[in-house]
């Protein structure tokens, strides 16, 4: 099959400085299609879904106080729409289109502190994110699949990063970031069979689940020594931990409704 895409993007910035206080606001909006063609399993004449068009936007914003010329304070803001991965929107590998694809929707902030000089860099944050209403498909057998909704997640942690350079000649550059990633709520899996037929529908006990296939732990410590001009030597050590599994859709439902139309 092939994926057709068509986007259409606007995007604004505006920025206001004055002595040691700086901001920003960004606007931006989109039209985004997606379309399907599919060589195997239709006939010519017939071969595209057809668009799907989606109108994602938005809008972001951030400030930052220098409180010396070494120190500074930072904070941003941002709510947007994306638009569903291509794969939710057609499913099953055919041209049917998911009636549950909808918009996603993502909150997030961040505040942080950042110290320069000539030898020492340092920057430490704090981040918030509430990712809502995120879609996803996945196989339950060789001829059936969940269509997944309503899933929401909530992403916060602490980083920090630092660059320690005495002498042009050796850098050590250290980092960590200890995160907090969960579903917040309950999803809805809705099965359907291979012709795209609805079969059932379930609720999914997804929460206060560790959202997985990500490191929610890291740190790392690397040293850089130049011995002569252009030749260096290095050695990194980095840690990854609290990497949970993706959850498995069928040991987390329990059927609400079976019939032969889906639910809206």
């Amino acid at each position: 099959d092939d994926g057709i895409i068509r986007w259409l993007g606007l995007y604004a910035q505006g920025e206001y400085v004055k002595n040691n206080f700086s901001a920003f606001l960004s606007l931006s909006g989109s039209t985004k299609g997606y379309n399907r063609k599919e060589y195997f399993q239709e006939t010519p004449g017939n071969q595209k879904a057809g668009w799907h068009n989606y109108l994602p936007w938005s809008v972001k914003g951030g400030a930052n106080y220098n409180v010396s010329t070494r120190s500074n304070f930072y904070l941003n803001a941002g709510y947007f729409t994306r638009t569903p991965y291509f794969n939710n929107v057609f499913v099953f590998y055919t041209n049917y289109a998911n009636p549950q694809a909808k918009y996603e929707k993502v909150l997030s902030g961040e505040i942080g502190y950042g110290y320069t000089s000539k030898i020492l860099t340092l920057k430490l944050g704090l981040y918030w994110t509430k990712w809502m209403n995120q879609g996803m498909r996945k196989t339950a057998s060789s001829n059936s699949f969940y269509n997944i909704s309503n899933l929401d997640e909530l992403h916060k942690g602490i980083e920090f990063t630092g660059v320690f350079r005495p002498v042009s000649q050796f850098t050590l550059n250290a980092m960590f970031s200890v995160g907090d990633w969960r579903y917040t709520q309950n999803a809805i899996a809705r099965v359907y069979d291979q012709n795209n037929v609805y079969q059932s529908t379930s609720y999914m006990s997804v929460k206060n689940t560790h959202v997985g296939n990500a490191a929610q732990t890291t740190g790392g410590l690397r040293a850089r020594v130049e011995i002569i001009h252009g030749m260096h030597f290095g050695v990194g050590y980095t840690y990854y931990g609290n990497n949970f599994a993706d959850f498995d859709p069928t040991n987390r439902l329990t059927t609400i409704k079976s019939s032969a139309s889906a639910p809206d």
